[in-house]
């Protein structure tokens, strides 16, 4: 979605933990963070997915944690936020 969209970002992902990073460039530390993330489309984002039901952190390094509790329909209703956020932010 991201590169569908040509959104300023890419998805970080380590087993269930992961987020998207809001970024035209790569974060790898600290001072990358504060330099090249776009903290205005973070919260952004983070709002958007609140109002629609899907609860998370508003840490940047804590978007998504999934669970075996979480239904193939908790998945959807994260994509399927997101994927309405995209198309906004382009339209």
């Amino acid at each position: 979605m991201i590169e569908r969209h040509q959104l300023p970002g890419y998805a970080v992902g380590v087993a269930a933990k992961g987020c998207v990073t809001f970024s035209p460039t790569p974060v790898v530390d600290y001072e990358t963070f504060k330099a090249h993330q776009d903290a205005d489309l973070t919260e952004l984002a983070w709002l958007w997915n609140m109002n629609r039901g899907v609860y998370m952190t508003p840490f940047r390094g804590e978007e998504w944690t999934l669970s075996v509790t979480h239904t193939d329909e908790a998945v959807d209703a994260y994509v399927r936020a997101f994927e309405e956020l995209a198309a906004e932010l382009i339209a």
